[in-house]
Parts: structure tokens; C-alpha cells; sequence
């Protein structure tokens, strides 16, 4: 064997076996770059996701809320506290001739990072009759809306009329 084929074998092996580090650097980062790109997605549709199952609760539990001032002829007050962290946003149910909130409703904590806004400034609460009718004060308006928003910016709206119905719409 001469110097050529020597040569000629040392740097240009038939092997083939394993990668160069340049190789696996641009494959690592194309794999990093996609999945960040799906990361950030996820993320976004987790938030999604929480926010649709937050508003569909605090939708559930209002209209628990009517149902009980209806079945048990008494008036019930709705507060929406929006709390600023470490503690968290909350839906909590009241007689409105007690301070204490009634046994049958736990308050409704939505979770960290979330807003509860009413778009009246001055009202935070939503009262039913034993009727079933929605009055808030000041009395303006025959709707009243709650914003659910979650920390990427999306939101739910409730919508309260006075004749009593109560819809989750996204605006």
C-alpha cells in the first residue's frame, strides 16, 4: 500500500459510523426552534382551554345562584371580587341581609393570572329577587357584563338582563 492509498483511507473513511458535532448542533437546534414554536402554541391553547371551562363554570354557578333565589323566595347577591396577587379573583354568593356568604356556594376562585372586571365601575355585585329578576345599582342599562380575562388577553363575557337570563357570549 502506498502513501496515496494510506492517505487516501485515513481521510475518507468507509465506515460512516456516528455524526460530526456540526451535524448534530444545526439537528439540535432545528429540534429547538419547532419546539418552541410549538410550546408557545400549547401555551396559548392551554390558556384557551382554561378560560372556556372558568367562564362555563362561573356561568354555571350564577344560574345556580337565580335557581336558588327562585326555589327558596329569597333574594341573592352576586359579588365579583377581582383580587390582586397573591390572591385570586373570585364569584361569591350572598343573602343580601347577611354578611356571610351562603352554605350551599363556595366562592368561585378563578385561577392565578386571571381578571374578573365589571364594566360598571360602580357596581361589583348582581342581585336576583324571588322572582328570578336581576337588579344592580346604579340602576343604568338593561344589561349588566362581568369580563372574564385570562393573562394572555382573551375573554369571556357574562351578560346579565334584568328579566333574569344570564349569557356566556365571546365577544
Amino acid at each position: 500500500m502506498g502513501y496515496k492509498e494510506y492517505w487516501w483511507q485515513r481521510t475518507h473513511r468507509s465506515s460512516g459510523a456516528g455524526f460530526t458535532l456540526i451535524e448534530v448542533l444545526a439537528v439540535t437546534a432545528v429540534l429547538l426552534m419547532v419546539g418552541s414554536i410549538g410550546f408557545s402554541s400549547m401555551t396559548s391553547a392551554w390558556n384557551e382551554h382554561l378560560l372556556i371551562a372558568q367562564s362555563r363554570q362561573a356561568h354555571s354557578l350564577v344560574q345556580a345562584a337565580r335557581a336558588h333565589a327562585v326555589m327558596r323566595s329569597r333574594s341573592v347577591r352576586i359579588e365579583f371580587v377581582n383580587a390582586q396577587a397573591p390572591a385570586t379573583p373570585y364569584i361569591a354568593i350572598f343573602d343580601p341581609t347577611s354578611p356571610d356568604p351562603i352554605a350551599d356556594f363556595r366562592p368561585q376562585h378563578l385561577p392565578l393570572g386571571f381578571q374578573l372586571l365589571t364594566v360598571h365601575a360602580t357596581s361589583k355585585s348582581v342581585t336576583y329577587n324571588s322572582w328570578g329578576e336581576a337588579s344592580w345599582l346604579p340602576s343604568t342599562g338593561l344589561t349588566f357584563r362581568v369580563i372574564i380575562r385570562a393573562p394572555n388577553g382573551q375573554e369571556r363575557h357574562l351578560f346579565f338582563h334584568r328579566a333574569g337570563r344570564i349569557m356566556l357570549v365571546k365577544p
